[in-house]
């Protein structure tokens, strides 16, 4: 991968912005945690095209300022608190490896440190973030410890007191604790396996072969159709079908009437380094 640095940052800034320290921990593995629980297409289309990828820095920061928090937290690390530890663990014949932000061991407590918009918070707990944390609390009891309770640990990085203030609805601090629930070691052994099996089938299958990430993966939306005031520019209510805002439309009034706003996968057409390798993109997004 090249990564570029179009707004001419400063040297050091830049040098950090192209590092990737995660990444030199996982040589002795054939996947980490965050790539099992990804798409496989995604994964597979990184290794093949990685020479022709290329990447701004400026792109980059808030993945900056996570391994910074990640940084001073492993510096700050007690005796009965394990930081930034990476583990390992066999399955399928491939090594899956984890690092995990924080585990107290008395407590039995796994913290994963995720910083965050407020939007992404409010949405609620992510799919992503409880396989994860799972997945991370499997290869600790490979190593014979008991987590007891996981839990994303959420910096809100564009948090504001005055919204806090005046709007009850509003986060009410800068950090925020989600309980993540606990799966049986059995269940997260049986879900670890079928994604590993998975990414094996990816990796022996041509590029175009690979099944297109699902619309979950892809961050889909769907077309929705709003009903509008003439001349204002929010809508007035928007519906998800056609037939509903035509349904509608009628007791709005005369000056209304409907626009079609499209969806699309909002991570093939914005966050994904590898869309022009990807034959779905090609074909769904052609010029």
């Amino acid at each position: 991968m090249t990564i570029t640095n179009r707004h001419d940052l400063p040297a050091p800034m830049y040098r950090a912005l192209a590092h990737d320290g995660y990444m030199a921990g996982q040589r002795k593995a054939d996947i980490s945690v965050t790539t099992l629980i990804g798409p496989p297409k995604i994964n597979q289309l990184k290794k093949r095209y990685s020479d022709f990828i290329v990447e701004d820095a400026a792109d980059r920061v808030w993945a900056l300022l996570g391994q910074s928090v990640h940084k001073v937290l492993e510096l700050a690390g007690g005796e009965e608190e394990m930081t930034e530890k990476r583990l390992y663990k066999e399955i399928n014949g491939w090594t899956l490896t984890g690092q995990t932000d924080l585990y107290e061991v008395e407590k039995g407590i796994l913290s994963d440190f995720k910083v965050t918009s407020v939007f992404s918070f409010l949405l609620g707990q992510k799919n992503e973030w409880v396989m994860q944390l799972n997945c991370n609390a499997m290869l600790w009891r490979e190593y014979g410890y008991s987590p007891k309770k996981l839990q994303i640990v959420a910096i809100l990085r564009d948090w504001q007191a005055s919204k806090a203030e005046f709007d009850k609805e509003y986060p009410q601090c800068a950090v925020h604790i989600v309980d993540i629930p606990l799966w049986d070691d059995s269940e997260v052994i049986r879900y670890a396996a079928e994604r590993i099996k998975l990414h094996q089938a990816a990796a022996a299958m041509p590029d175009d072969t690979i099944p297109a990430c699902d619309p979950k993966e892809r961050w889909a939306k769907p077309d929705t159709f709003a009903i509008k005031k003439d001349g204002n520019k929010r809508a007035a209510k928007v519906c998800e079908s056609l037939e509903e805002a035509e349904r509608l439309l009628p007791t709005y009034g005369a000056k209304h009437s409907i626009e079609k706003r499209s969806g699309g996968d909002i991570r093939c057409e914005r966050y994904c380094s590898v869309a022009p390798f990807c034959n779905y993109y090609k074909t769904t997004y052609k010029e």
